[in-house]
């Protein structure tokens, strides 16, 4: 299990309460269980992601479920009656939309493509670049479509030692 994960789990079974990430973070520290592998300046930023996730994927068979926006606690408890009963309710968790799809996003003419592209599934980047230099393009809304139009998605990834960060 996840560190973040293993640190939560902890603290919320000590505090038998719903928390916010940071405040299990702050518990943690307190309480001397946060690794020494473990740093950043958004810590709370990543456990609420974790847990987050983790209750997205795995939904009923997560340790976790929300019981207001930010706000966590444990399965386990949700049929301890010793807990009050606004704590055992859970709140409905759901995806966020894709960043990809919200806008303007970086968009070519399909006839620019098919004028200069050979035939095949990929598009060299050599091809992509020259109408970005040649001032081809425009920023279009994904969600309001138009019609012709080739939206370029880029994504980058930075390799440090044998990590890879994307």
């Amino acid at each position: 299990m996840d560190a973040y994960l293993q640190i939560a789990e902890s603290i919320l079974k000590i505090e038998r309460r719903p928390l916010s990430a940071r405040a299990i973070l702050a518990a943690a520290y307190r309480r001397g269980l946060i690794p020494m592998h473990l740093h950043g300046n958004t810590q709370q930023k990543t456990l609420g992601a974790r847990i987050s996730e983790d209750i997205i994927t795995l939904r009923d068979d997560s340790l976790f479920f929300r019981t207001a926006p930010g706000r966590f606690f444990l399965r386990e408890f949700l049929t301890d009656v010793t807990i009050p009963e606004e704590h055992r309710q859970p709140v409905a968790t759901r995806r966020r939309i894709r960043d990809l799809m919200r806008g303007p996003a970086l968009a070519v003419d399909l006839h620019d493509l098919q004028r200069i592209a050979t035939t095949g599934t990929a598009i060299p980047p050599v091809i992509v670049f020259n109408l970005l230099r040649s001032d081809r393009y425009r920023y279009d809304d994904p969600k309001n479509r138009k019609e012709g139009s080739v939206f370029l998605w880029s994504f980058v990834s930075v390799r440090r030692n044998y990590e890879i960060l994307s």
